[in-house]
């Protein structure tokens, strides 16, 4: 096929993606089918789109891809591939623009808080009813709230407080009202929707936006020392993006309908942990990490910490691959190749 993906991507981008590709994932069921991936311009959403570019590549499946998200930045992100017959690009806010296609798959990953989230969740559930497609809805962690549950791990049957009067609760309450809205959909409509939470996803790629771990990963690369806030050191879990994308699809095409899935690959670290992580790593380049700033002030009883329990998702087929120290090496790898 023209403009095939191992010659668009860098070597060590191309075979990240490609242990996607080359997974447990059974891409044979999406032959011939059309795929609608919503949050395609970011992390999750890229990987996702370019290992099905890649199963047809290799295989001739003949999937065709439907890549959607809130942002223009959406074409430049995807270069030359845009060129490919099999796939097409749409750019909404609200996916009002989706009543002119169909999909037999739906993933949504987009977070909401990119979005207009009232309208967004509305047509998106209308636009999965209309088309009978099979779906997962994937949301993030910070919708479970404070937990309080006497626990050392979140489970899907967990749910904690959300101060309704603090501005960023609107996109946790966006994301609760796509799970109720869903399920209750998946109950009247009978909509064959399975729903998926995941933790702090993490990776590297030219296309990445500026987060915390990149930053840290690239100055231990520049040879410079690492900068960490108190706080840096509260434990959550953390998901390396190619296991995160199989997570996604273990949900997609063996998860119950109706069920709730965390998305974890097991591995608990944390900001600090990582920028230490990076000081081994990279022991040549005789790094220290440097703490900064004030300790905020916390309450006598603290809400368990963002781990969350992933038994559900083992039980369906799934296993994590990439451990931190793995994921840092593979991100390194992909920094030092586009810079």
């Amino acid at each position: 096929m023209e403009y095939e993906v191992k010659q668009l991507l860098n070597p060590n981008l191309y075979s990240d993606i490609f242990s996607i590709t080359d997974g447990s994932t059974d891409f044979s069921r999406f032959n011939n089918k059309t795929v609608l991936i919503t949050g395609a311009g970011q992390l999750l959403g890229i990987y996702l789109a370019s290992a099905f570019l890649i199963n047809n590549d290799l295989s001739s499946a003949g999937t065709k891809l439907i890549a959607v998200d809130s942002s223009e930045d959406l074409f430049r992100k995807y270069g030359k591939l845009t060129n490919r017959a099999d796939i097409d690009f749409i750019v909404s806010r609200d996916y009002s623009a989706l009543h002119s296609v169909n999909a037999d798959f739906v993933i949504h990953t987009e977070n909401l808080s990119a979005l207009d989230p009232e309208p967004a969740v509305i047509n998106l559930l209308n636009y999965i009813k209309r088309t009978g497609a099979r779906a997962v809805i994937n949301t993030y962690s910070d919708v479970y709230g404070d937990v309080f549950n006497g626990k050392d791990k979140i489970c899907e049957d967990d749910m904690g407080y959300v101060n309704p009067a603090k501005p960023e609760s609107r996109n946790i309450q966006a994301q609760r009202t796509a799970e109720s809205l869903a399920l209750r959909l998946c109950g009247e409509e009978r909509l064959d929707i399975s729903l998926s939470r995941s933790p702090l996803i993490y990776g590297a790629t030219d296309f990445n936006g500026e987060s915390k771990h990149v930053e840290l990963i690239a100055k231990a690369i520049r040879g410079q020392n690492l900068e960490v806030n108190p706080d840096d050191g509260i434990p959550k879990s953390y998901c390396y993006v190619t296991d995160a994308a199989e997570g996604i699809l273990t949900v997609l095409l063996n998860g119950a309908k109706g069920e709730i899935y965390n998305i974890s690959s097991n591995y608990i670290a944390s900001t600090s942990l990582i920028a230490q992580s990076c000081v081994k790593i990279f022991s040549d380049k005789e790094l220290k990490v440097v703490t900064k700033g004030t300790l905020k002030p916390t309450s006598p009883i603290s809400p368990t910490i963002k781990v969350l329990d992933n038994a559900k998702l083992v039980s369906i087929g799934f296993t994590p691959k990439v451990s931190i120290g793995n994921g840092i090496v593979r991100i390194a790898k992909i920094i030092s190749e586009v810079k």
